[in-house]
């Protein structure tokens, strides 16, 4: 049960991730763009402070998480060796796969961004359903490995390295 919440907690954290740096980014860009004035004023609980110069603050905004590196190769043993997942569900995750792989060499050869984008969404959806089938197997530790690794298993597929 411990490992399922930890899973829960980990997808939840990575799904609010793009939400946190997006909102940081807009902060940083309103910080940026607005300009510094030397006679600033500011209103501090109904009293007005003259200031002599208002620095922009850059704020350092360090990762939640930070993403393990994990060997691809030893992921798909695993992947192979696991009793999660049946003979039959593998066979159809690896034509899956290996259609996602053929659509990513020709996005690659000519990358438009919605197409990319589209490619992206199929990943997701398969990368989920893989850590899905194999949470239902109780696998939960290769299910959390195969999840942490997206990132990685993304660049790689992008770069045709799968």
């Amino acid at each position: 049960m411990k490992t399922r919440l930890r899973i829960i907690l980990i997808t939840l954290i990575y799904m609010l991730a793009p939400a946190l740096s997006s909102a940081t980014e807009l902060a940083q860009q309103s910080v940026e763009a607005t300009p510094v004035d030397n006679a600033a004023t500011e209103t501090v609980t109904g009293k007005v402070l003259e200031t002599d110069s208002l620095e922009a603050v850059d704020p350092v905004v360090e990762p939640l998480i930070e993403e393990p590196v994990f060997d691809i190769d030893v992921l798909i043993e695993r992947v192979k060796e696991t009793d999660a997942v049946g003979v039959f569900t593998k066979l159809s995750l690896k034509n899956q796969i290996d259609d996602l792989l053929e659509r990513a060499v020709e996005v690659t050869q000519a990358p438009a961004p919605e197409y990319v984008e589209q490619l992206r969404n199929e990943f997701e959806g398969l990368l989920l359903k893989t850590v899905t089938l194999l949470n239902n197997g109780e696998d939960y530790t290769l299910a959390e490995d195969i999840y942490l690794a997206r990132e990685q298993l993304w660049k790689s597929i992008m770069e045709n390295k799968a």
